[in-house]
């Protein structure tokens, strides 16, 4: 029987390092924000290497989330309310191209691809028409990647094309 508590316990060793209890990855600082792992600030520093060449206008890592759904008020039919809370999603950057639209990234490791994440993932591409743009280690090619998000020919690791790339 699998032990959810015992399994992600915080240890000293997290306390210390600083690193999720959850995933281990380990939390850094570069230019005063904070990422939660190594790959996000590797990223985030080719796309100000492609910001400055005029690749893409714009980054904003950790922008202000997107709102999926707002929170709502139930009724019962005893006459008692329930209130389910928002659904949020907090990209880790987006990034606008030069003719002015934006598009998300997030940065994954297969780990970190939750159900709870695949949900907002389809959420967000369903209700708002935002498609959230996967980045993992193994797929991050620089100006090639991000050329790609803007043309809309990248496709994250869910996607199906991506799979059958694979096979």
């Amino acid at each position: 029987m699998f032990n959810f508590k015992k399994r992600y316990a915080k240890t000293a060793d997290h306390a210390r390092s600083g690193s999720s209890k959850r995933f281990g990855n380990i939390k850094k600082e570069y230019e005063g924000i904070k990422f939660d792992s190594k790959i996000e600030i590797e990223i985030y520093k080719d796309l100000k290497v492609l910001q400055s060449e005029g690749v893409i206008k714009e980054v904003i890592a950790h922008p202000p989330y997107i709102e999926i759904y707002p929170s709502t008020k139930i009724t019962r039919a005893d006459g008692s309310s329930y209130l389910f809370r928002e659904c949020r999603y907090y990209p880790d950057f987006s990034i606008v191209d030069n003719e002015g639209v934006i598009h998300y990234i997030d940065v994954k490791s297969f780990p970190t691809i939750t159900a709870d994440f695949i949900l907002k993932y389809k959420m967000l591409w369903h209700q708002l028409g935002i498609y959230l743009n996967i980045i993992v280690k193994s797929n991050w090619k620089g100006q090639e990647t991000v050329e790609n998000i803007i043309n809309g020919t990248h496709f994250s690791p869910l996607s199906k094309k991506a799979l059958e790339k694979r096979n």
